[in-house]
């Protein structure tokens, strides 16, 4: 027998259902967040603990000067109201994509810009040193993972920003390619004198050994196609 629960329960699996692939369509981030305060220590309730925020969009592109980026935006709704909710914005800058399988990328204060609302207050974090890894995928898509030491700042209440405070995130990303997307939330992340400069550029310390897939089979034939509109692919 049908009961009358089950026509709404199919229903919202049905709404989820038509909802997955969109999520899926526009890449996904997850970052860690950890303190490396060892000045002091809050007991109850403690900051000793681990924040993790996640972003349901994440895109790649290349810019007009040949740069390498990926940005990740993520909102945080909440039943309890505004306060409790929260936005999550980040952006990374390489000097050039891979051209075979994927890099690993040495950060620097150039590399990682982010931004977090909550609660009618702002965080924002730039990285200080630490590495990047991106690998290429079927269906231009880059998936990645970090590990980067940041100095996050948090808004003051007569205006500007606190005295920087170190941080440790790392976490997992697999961006969808799209320009424009990335680029609105990149511009997000470098507001309010938080631009990045020409100075210094991460640079790529390493290339992936090769490896037999269809996958990586598909890249290696693209790569040799372009060959005559872009650099040669770099020799794994």
């Amino acid at each position: 027998m049908l009961s009358v629960r089950q026509p709404a329960r199919l229903a919202a699996w049905v709404m989820l259902a038509g909802l997955l692939p969109a999520f899926g369509c526009s890449g996904r981030l997850t970052s860690h967040f950890v303190s490396k305060n060892t000045s002091t220590i809050m007991v109850e309730p403690t900051d000793a603990k681990v924040i993790t925020l996640h972003c349901d969009q994440c895109y790649w592109w290349i810019d007009d000067q040949g740069q390498f980026k990926i940005a990740g935006k993520g909102e945080e709704f909440s039943l309890l109201g505004e306060r409790y909710q929260r936005s999550f914005y980040i952006s990374f800058a390489f000097d050039e994509p891979s051209q075979g399988i994927g890099k690993n990328y040495k950060a620097n204060f150039e590399t990682v810009r982010g931004l977090i609302r909550r609660s009618g207050s702002q965080y924002r974090f730039k990285s200080l040193y630490g590495i990047v890894g991106t690998e290429n995928r079927s269906g231009e898509r880059i998936a990645g993972a970090f590990r980067v030491n940041v100095s996050l700042q948090s808004s003051s209440l007569l205006g500007g920003w606190s005295k920087p405070s170190a941080y440790l995130i790392f976490g997992t990303f697999n961006a969808v390619h799209d320009p424009q997307a990335g680029a609105r939330i990149l511009e997000v992340t470098e507001a309010d004198g938080f631009d990045r400069t020409d100075e210094s550029k991460p640079n790529a310390i390493r290339r992936l050994s090769p490896a037999t897939s269809p996958v990586l089979d598909e890249i290696r034939e693209r790569l040799r196609q372009s060959t005559t509109t872009s650099p040669a692919a770099e020799e794994p």
